[in-house]
C-alpha cells in the first residue's frame, strides 16, 4: 500500500449509529425503523489503511469494483469492532460520486445502508458538495425513496467522467442518480441531452 494509498483521512470522523438516527428524520422514507437495536455496539468511522484488505474482500463478495479506491473517502460501519458495512465518495469540486455502498448480507434490512448513505451525504456536504451522484444496477427504487432522481449520464459534470466508475469499473447499464443538497444552478443540459 505504501504512501500512495489514501482513504480521505483529512478529518477522522467517528459517529455512532444512534447519532445518525437523530439526523435521519430529514430523510422522508421511513427507513429509520430498526436502526436502534444494538446501536450501542454500532458506529460509523473513517476507514483506515488497516481496513483495506477487508474492504477489498467485502467489495469482491458484493460484486462491486475496487478500481479507484485510492480516490475515495471511505467510511465503515462497525458492530462490536467488526466491519459490517461500507460506503465511500469521490469529490469533484462541488459534486461527489457515491460508491461502494455495501452491508454484509446478515445485517441487511435493519436500516444500516440508510445510515451509511446519510453519513456519506453529511460528510460530502461538510466538504463543500452541493450535489451527490450515484451509479447503480440494483438499488434504484431505494435511492428514489431517499430523495434521489434518475438523470441522464450526459448531464454529469465532466470531471466525474474521469472517475474509475465511469471509465469502465461500472457496467454501461448502470443507472445514474442525483440528489441536490443545496441550492445552486445545475449545469444547463439541452433537451436532446436530457432525452438520452
Amino acid at each position: 500500500m505504501g504512501g500512495r494509498f489514501s482513504l480521505g483521512l483529512e478529518r477522522l470522523t467517528t459517529i455512532y449509529v444512534s447519532d445518525i438516527v437523530q439526523l435521519m428524520p430529514q430523510i422522508d422514507d421511513g427507513a429509520i425503523r430498526t436502526v436502534q437495536p444494538n446501536a450501542a455496539k454500532l458506529k460509523i468511522r473513517a476507514a483506515s489503511e488497516g481496513d483495506f484488505t477487508f474492504i477489498v474482500s467485502l467489495l469482491k463478495r458484493a460484486g462491486l469494483p475496487k478500481d479507484g479506491l485510492q480516490d475515495t473517502r471511505l467510511y465503515v460501519l462497525e458492530n462490536g469492532g467488526r466491519i459490517v458495512g461500507l460506503i465511500g465518495f469521490e469529490a469533484y469540486g462541488d459534486a461527489v460520486l457515491l460508491r461502494s455502498l455495501v452491508v454484509e448480507p446478515t445485517w441487511r434490512g435493519e436500516g444500516y445502508g440508510t445510515a451509511l448513505l446519510q453519513h456519506a451525504i453529511a460528510e460530502a456536504h461538510r466538504s463543500g458538495a452541493c450535489v451527490v451522484y450515484g451509479l447503480t444496477l440494483t438499488i434504484a427504487d431505494w435511492l428514489e425513496r431517499l430523495g434521489f432522481e434518475e438523470v441522464s449520464k450526459s448531464s454529469i459534470p465532466s470531471p466525474i467522467l474521469s472517475s474509475a466508475e465511469f471509465q469502465g469499473a461500472c457496467p454501461a447499464s448502470a443507472r445514474l442518480f442525483r440528489r441536490v443538497l443545496a441550492s445552486r444552478s445545475l449545469p444547463k443540459v439541452s433537451r436532446e441531452q436530457e432525452a438520452r
